[in-house]
């Protein structure tokens, strides 16, 4: 299934240079959904690389706002992660609301640049976001976290709303992950 999707971006050499497929290597064993997770922003190429290598979820990597706009043509999108890139602040609010305005039942996920999950969770409240994908999180805490709010927004749950909620998921699934150490730490260059 995969394959079709490649074959799909081949045609239009543009497509190439703003979109890089990760296909994971694990992805084709029974029961493993064939759509990819598209991560936007800062560092995007890394992050689809590692998840897609340490999981069985492929990838596709995006940068900028009219590359966004390209992809989300109603193509099968197993959600979106998004961060925003530096000197961009809130440019990844703007990813989400495009993102949900075309995938309106998929999971949008944020990418905070602060370890601090009060302050990131209402990023993320702001933006509309099923989820918080913090710095400094364990990669298996990252895909458990990911997997856990997939099937939140699978099952119709609303995004939380309140930041008890986030902090909430985000302990239930990353309870020993580096950035609870962190909370003190002043936060990054965008938000």
């Amino acid at each position: 299934m995969f394959d079709k999707f490649l074959k799909r971006l081949r045609p239009e050499k543009a497509a190439g240079d703003f979109v890089r497929p990760f296909p994971s290597p694990h992805g084709d064993r029974p029961n493993i959904s064939p759509d990819p997770l598209l991560i936007y922003g800062h560092n995007a190429e890394g992050t689809a690389k590692t998840i897609s290598e340490y999981s069985t979820v492929s990838c596709l990597a995006v940068a900028g706002l009219n590359n966004l706009t390209g992809v989300l043509d109603g193509r099968p999108l197993a959600g979106l992660l998004a961060m925003s890139p530096r000197g961009a602040s809130g440019e990844a609010g703007i990813a989400i609301a495009m993102f949900h305005s075309s995938y309106p039942q998929h999971m949008a996920l944020y990418a905070p640049w602060s370890y601090n999950v009060e302050r990131s969770a209402k990023w993320a409240i702001k933006y509309g976001a099923e989820g918080v994908v913090m710095p400094g999180i364990a990669v298996g805490d990252m895909m458990n976290y990911i997997i856990r709010i997939g099937q939140r927004t699978g099952n119709g749950e609303t995004a939380p709303t309140d930041v008890e909620e986030h902090e909430r998921l985000l302990r239930e699934c990353t309870p020993n992950s580096p950035f609870w150490r962190l909370q003190d730490r002043p936060d990054g260059p965008d938000y």
